[in-house]
């Protein structure tokens, strides 16, 4: 008996371990650039890697309609030559980007809603390809949602990811670098809850019931809490 536990703990000694240092190999599902209708860079690029990366396909032709695609509520702050770039398309057009290639998809906040919005606008206007940028260890989580979640394939959209040149990341060595780890972490919760709220809870309506009982809950208590709350005496 005494020999069995010795040899599960070793087994899960082992792939704990494993799992730990193949993380980043399975996070960064970063693809080779393939030429497509349009650029996309995705918001969250606080400080520019995945626009320097946009701007790099963009100068090597990637683009076939030589355009890119941006989040314009995404900030920046991004130190070259001198300059603090604060918003991606005045750091596109600082380096030779005409304006009119600046395009815009809107969207706020989450990994989801940004694809979800990217995906209506490619069909909207009739683009068939795509290289979407951001940074590689946030790739995995693009493309589970990319073809699991919204399966941009059966709308007939090819989908290419590419990682940015992030000088904090190595999917080899992630965990000696405290921004990589913790981005790493950050992921492996992130995957299994956008599985989970819009895989399962949004696609069957029980996200949007939960949120109308959230706000009616709160309305009622804000209005209960109102009723019973003593006016002051006014001087």
């Amino acid at each position: 008996m005494r020999k069995t536990w010795i040899a599960v703990v070793a087994l899960l000694i082992g792939f704990v371990s494993f799992s730990y240092y193949s993380l980043g190999s399975f996070l960064d599902a970063s693809e080779k650039p393939k030429r497509s209708d349009i650029v996309v860079v995705l918001g969250g690029d606080w400080n520019g890697w995945r626009i320097k990366k946009g701007l790099e396909l963009l100068n090597k032709d990637y683009s076939k309609s030589g355009k890119i695609l941006l989040n314009p509520y995404s900030d920046l702050y991004l130190k070259e030559n001198g300059h603090i770039y604060r918003k991606e398309a005045t750091y596109l057009m600082a380096h030779g980007i005409n304006r009119d290639d600046i395009i815009y998809f809107h969207s706020w906040g989450r990994t989801y809603y940004e694809l979800e919005a990217i995906k209506k606008f490619l069909l909207k206007n009739r683009y068939h390809s795509v290289i979407i940028v951001t940074d590689p260890p946030h790739t995995r989580r693009v493309s589970i949602i990319v073809k699991y979640l919204l399966h941009y394939d059966k709308s007939g959209l090819r989908v290419v990811i590419v990682g940015s040149d992030a000088p904090w990341w190595s999917k080899n060595d992630y965990y000696k670098n405290e921004t990589a780890k913790n981005f790493a972490y950050s992921e492996l919760l992130k995957i299994p809850y956008n599985i989970i709220v819009y895989g399962i809870l949004e696609r069957y309506g029980i996200l949007d019931f939960l949120r109308r009982i959230y706000h009616y809950t709160k309305e009622t208590l804000f209005a209960y809490t109102n009723y019973n709350t003593p006016l002051k005496e006014t001087i």
